[in-house]
């Protein structure tokens, strides 16, 4: 990660991380300490971590084929949302199957990103 980490606290009291993704992560400082004692957390993502890569490659994916057809902000986000919600599996399917709804070709743009 090339972003520097800073903390700030924010008007309405909370604890905000910025540098980590586009915008802050701001939690009160009861939720930093919930979540820093939260032993079960290191587990889960270590369970989870290949899962995680996946949805990555597929939001990199969906943000690119927007991007190339000229959304930008609100509407950019709004299509990788959607995007998203439609290429999401049901379960761990062994085949990738285009969702019905999802164009072909926005599909096969986007296999072709996460391939």
């Amino acid at each position: 990660m090339n972003k520097q980490i800073s903390f700030q606290v924010s008007p309405k009291g909370g604890i905000s991380v910025y540098g980590l993704q586009r915008f802050p992560i701001t939690l009160y400082v009861e939720q930093w300490a919930a979540l820093f004692g939260c032993t079960e957390l290191a587990q889960f993502v270590a369970d989870n971590a290949g899962a995680c890569q996946e949805q990555q490659k597929l939001y990199k994916a969906a943000l690119a084929v927007g991007e190339s057809r000229g959304l930008s902000g609100e509407s950019l986000d709004k299509f990788v949302e959607e995007t998203l919600v439609k290429l999401k599996p049901k379960d761990k399917p062994t085949v990738v199957r285009r969702p019905q709804g999802v164009d072909q070709k926005l599909f096969d743009m986007i296999a072709a990103q996460t391939a």
